[in-house]
């Protein structure tokens, strides 16, 4: 397993979705606004950082990989902010100026490490039919003369990634032998086939089954539910592998008809944010390295499990992985 990540600086991996820009203004309260009940923040600073599919980028990059990042931002200063970021953790960026729609950003007021209040600013409408197919024949391009060897896609619903656009990324992902990968978000790519990595969570796995959960059920009925549902998420849209996080409980995977669970390896939590886009990073860095699903999987549980234990939106190295390794 080791020597699958020690291959990862040879990966070159495509990221396409909702890149937004997280901003987090932090500072004190000591005292109740008199116009309304409502706390005073004293700002005592401001951090800016890639978020949504540019997280997954970053992430991509801080273990090692040459990523590159499509999506669409607007043109503004957040846009700027944004490409600034992204610039600094050297990863290569297709982003769409669109001067019709903001650039996405969520905005977290912080006050004595507690926060208060979240401010988003975006357009969820679907982009352009132009701008659609600037990325279909920029990324089948970059597929078919072999130059990366993954594509993510991070749909945070925000308008960027429409059923039609990914499903014919994913066929030419297929035809020319590269790994495609989602995690999908309900009542958006609801309807995807033959991707090598669908990785739901529990109610977004019942959801895409057209199935009911049970949270209060036993142990074992609840297991038998959720092998239900990967069996006809599986028969239906036919992922190579189907992988379904289940928050402190681990992962499970779909294999042979069975169920394998992987417990957490999260020792202490902090904070959850971005999570899912450190597990979705390592896990198709795994899989692009040579890794069967197993050890993918085990590989993106120890990372997300490293992640949880930091504060905001960080990344995981290599060499934290190999140390828990």
């Amino acid at each position: 397993m080791k020597n699958i990540i020690k291959n990862f600086n040879k990966l070159s991996i495509a990221v396409i979705g909702d890149v937004m820009l997280d901003i987090f203004t932090c500072g004190i309260s000591e005292r109740l606004s008199p116009e309304a009940p409502v706390p005073v923040i004293r700002i005592i600073k401001k951090d800016y950082c890639a978020g949504g599919a540019g997280n997954v980028a970053e992430n991509l990059a801080s273990l090692g990989i040459k990523s590159s990042l499509f999506g669409v931002i607007g043109d503004d200063i957040e846009g700027e902010k944004l490409c600034s970021k992204l610039k600094e953790k050297n990863i290569e960026t297709f982003l769409v100026k669109d001067s019709s729609r903001p650039t996405t950003v969520k905005e977290r007021f912080v006050a004595n490490q507690q926060q208060l209040l979240r401010v988003d600013t975006e357009n969820t409408d679907l982009i352009s039919n132009t701008n659609n197919e600037i990325f279909l024949e920029k990324l089948c391009s970059l597929m078919e003369q072999k130059c990366i060897d993954a594509v993510i896609f991070s749909d945070y619903k925000k308008g960027v990634l429409s059923t039609n656009t990914v499903q014919k990324l994913v066929d030419c992902a297929n035809k020319n032998g590269i790994i495609s990968a989602l995690d999908p978000k309900p009542g958006s790519l609801s309807k995807i086939y033959n991707l090598s990595i669908l990785k739901p969570n529990r109610s977004e796995a019942f959801s895409l089954a057209g199935m009911k959960d049970d949270p209060f059920a036993e142990k074992e009925k609840r297991e038998e539910l959720l092998l239900q549902a990967a069996l006809k998420i599986s028969a239906e849209y036919s992922p190579r592998y189907l992988v379904i996080s289940l928050s402190a409980d681990g992962l499970a995977i779909l294999e042979n008809g069975k169920l394998n669970i992987i417990p957490t390896s999260a020792k202490e939590v902090f904070d959850v944010s971005g999570a899912g886009d450190t597990l979705m990073a390592s896990m198709t860095c795994a899989l692009a390295a040579g890794g069967c699903i197993m050890d993918a999987a085990i590989i993106g549980n120890i990372a997300s499990g490293i992640a949880v234990g930091k504060r905001g939106t960080s990344c995981v190295s290599c060499n934290e992985i190999l140390d828990a390794l």
